[in-house]
């Protein structure tokens, strides 16, 4: 008894150096080496996976290998050390690792892929046999022959059966998503979006946005501060602009003349193609957002030449143009609602200037067509999970490694795909994926800000941290700040539309209301208050506040760095106040 506890101890110590020899294998070939910190769990599971079956197997072929020495030895006493421990177990390996890879060639490896199983089953097999030669000293031949045997074959065989099982998964997942997918499209093709200006276009405006945006991505020069300049540009109405940006501004007049007819059309639908996966093309986004920036830009020039009309009509086409991107991607929704936000804040602008009370109510009803269709999260959720779930079998790593991007390479140099199960791998990941994202979109569809902040609060520890699967951990996005951004356009929106009715009834009782009357919702609240708001002892100036992302109600006061500035548009006390109470944190 003593000895079969010895030669189980002697297997799982084999077992264990062989895997951390293979996970520093792993780590040093994605070049997660610098960093071995931030490792996790999820980087061992690939191996975890594919030599869990060793271990068990190799206990119970040594076992049966013991039970025949015990009852009939054919080990000389005296036999040299380097014979029992070295010679015999390395000519086993060696024979082991031929097998391997003759196997991998068969299966239509490549020679390299061929040497790296040969290598791999080699020290697999001569550490496992070595430590139970050392421990026992009394295995045969055809024990050691046997137990090498079925340390192979069973990592071959639990290989081929869990990759099979997580293909037949991947492609369920597959077939239910792009059901899923065509139900949505037709969705989309019959949605309707808000038009502006009359007459509506029977148009899909994505059709004009494309070539706009391809117009944008050989024209934007990253190698200066342009971007940097273009924002403080957008940020500071009334100041001169950089040279960079001036220049930009004139070689765009007429791509924002073409952006702002095709706010006009009644659809928007990206041809988001979920057949491909996390390989399908999205628009060029940073275009989205220069070419957003350029139309704000002449929108301030209209405002600073006194045409307070055309810069309200100018900013509330920017506003439709930024909720076009919903229904896709979470990059798209995120990029779209910093659209939205930035056109929101020239219309409080306007609205709190010295001229806004000429389009307070042009400024209300546009906003009161576009809140209805201002971006949500739940789609961006939607399209995440049909993302991964229509990942579909992963053959010999090529789809998995485009799924990955950087890793790609460094994957295929340490273990190539065929000794690690990667389709159930990844099937693990989809399904993963799936019970995150459908818990996402649950608590979006119910608005209850509470729900959201639960989902928020408890992400890392209830999904990232919990699923110990990298590829889920790579490819997931975080959604820690994704609610806030969503909500905080929505927030400032129906701020700016309280800010109107303020301006209005200061314009009629000659002071602004002790009581505003209903206050929308604070959706960036925990438990879903309305926005607070205080009136000066004189009615001379109010403020009109949100808690803010951090959710700590400071009482209106701004930190200094998050106030809107006020260059070149002398301000209304009241709304300026409610801008810039509502943009804190």
């Amino acid at each position: 008894m003593r000895l079969a506890i010895r030669h189980a101890a002697a297997v799982f110590a084999a077992v264990l150096v062989v895997d951390v020899v293979a996970c520093a294998a792993w780590w040093f070939g994605m070049g997660l080496t610098p960093r071995l910190s931030s490792i996790g769990l999820g980087d061992l599971a690939p191996l975890v996976v594919a030599w869990t079956g060793v271990l068990v197997a190799a206990v119970l072929a040594v076992a049966a290998g013991l039970a025949r020495a015990i009852v009939k030895p054919d080990v000389e006493e005296g036999r040299s050390l380097a014979v029992d421990v070295l010679a015999r177990p390395a000519a086993v390996a060696a024979v082991a690792a031929l097998a391997g890879a003759a196997l991998r060639l068969a299966d239509g490896g490549s020679a390299q892929d061929a040497a790296v199983v040969a290598a791999v089953f080699g020290v697999l097999a001569l550490v496992a046999l070595a430590l139970v030669a050392l421990v026992v000293r009394r295995v045969s031949w055809r024990a050691l022959a046997v137990t090498a045997a079925v340390v192979v074959a069973t990592a071959l065989v639990a290989q081929v059966v869990a990759d099979r099982a997580g293909r037949a998964r991947l492609a369920e997942h597959r077939v239910e998503a792009l059901r899923e997918v065509a139900a949505w499209r037709q969705q989309q093709q019959a949605a309707t979006r808000p038009v502006l200006r009359e007459p509506g276009l029977d148009a899909n405006a994505v059709d004009a946005y494309r070539p706009l945006l391809e117009a944008q991505r050989a024209r934007i020069d990253l190698s200066g501060n342009f971007l940097g300049d273009l924002g403080k540009s957008v940020g500071s109405p009334g100041t001169p602009l950089a040279p960079s940006v001036a220049a930009a501004l004139e070689r765009s007049r007429a791509d924002i003349a073409a952006l702002r007819e095709a706010t006009r059309s009644r659809r928007a639908v990206w041809p988001f193609e979920y057949e491909k996966s996390f390989s399908a093309e999205i628009p060029y986004l940073l275009g989205v957002r220069v070419l957003a920036q350029l139309a704000l830009l002449e929108g301030h020039e209209r405002a600073s030449a006194g045409d307070v009309a055309g810069a309200a009509e100018t900013y509330l086409d920017v506003l439709r143009f930024g909720t076009d991107f919903g229904d896709g991607p979470l990059i798209m929704t995120l990029i779209g609602t910093a659209v939205e936000r930035m056109a929101v804040d020239a219309l409080a602008r306007l609205v709190r200037s010295p001229r806004g009370g000429a389009v307070l109510d042009r400024v209300d009803t546009g906003l009161a067509l576009l809140q209805p269709a201002l971006l949500g999260i739940g789609p961006a959720w939607r399209s995440e999970r049909l993302s991964f779930a229509a990942i579909g079998p992963i053959d010999d790593g090529g789809e998995f490694a485009s799924l990955i991007g950087g890793l790609t390479d460094s994957i295929s140099a340490p273990l190539p795909p065929r000794l690690v199960p990667w389709n159930a791998y990844t099937a693990s990941a989809v399904e993963a994926a799936n019970r995150t994202f459908q818990d996402l979109e649950a608590a979006a569809a119910k608005g209850d800000p509470r729900a959201r902040k639960e989902i928020e609060d408890h992400f890392l520890e209830r999904y990232y941290f919990a699923t110990p699967n990298f590829i889920y951990r790579t490819l997931v996005p975080s959604v820690l700040r994704a609610h806030i951004s969503v909500d905080e356009a929505r927030v400032m929106a129906a701020a700016v539309r309280t800010a109107v009715s303020l301006e209005k009834r200061r314009a009629t009782e000659g002071r602004y209301p002790a009581d505003p009357g209903v206050l929308p919702a604070d959706l960036l609240a925990a438990d879903g208050t309305p926005l607070h708001y205080r009136v000066a002892a004189d009615g001379a100036s109010y403020a009109l506040w949100s808690v803010g992302w951090d959710r700590e109600d400071d009482g209106g006061k701004v930190p200094g760095d998050s106030a809107l500035p006020e260059a070149g548009w002398p301000a209304a006390a009241g709304a300026a106040e409610t801008a810039a109470g509502v943009a804190k944190k």
